[in-house]
């Protein structure tokens, strides 16, 4: 299984989500992947050799930030 790690933004609470194999129709496709403070998220569990998309989204309290555009990368 491989793993990677992503970029964000700082200085704030992120929720990062990810699909695997192309962008979705519908928001409520995408999974979450878990929660940060930090400005990138390690993820393990993925399949080798496969086309994942990721995203993520700033919780401040002002609110949540609309997602980023998601970054594709292949994994393995």
């Amino acid at each position: 299984m491989g793993s990677t790690i992503i970029g964000g933004i700082s200085q704030a609470f992120r929720i990062w989500q990810y699909v695997k194999g192309g962008i979705p129709e519908n928001e409520a496709d995408w999974l979450v992947a878990g929660y940060s403070t930090s400005a990138h998220f390690d993820m393990t569990g993925l399949d080798d050799f496969t086309k994942y998309y990721f995203r993520y989204a700033a919780i401040t309290t002002q609110g949540t930030t609309d997602f980023c555009e998601p970054v594709a990368k292949v994994i393995g």
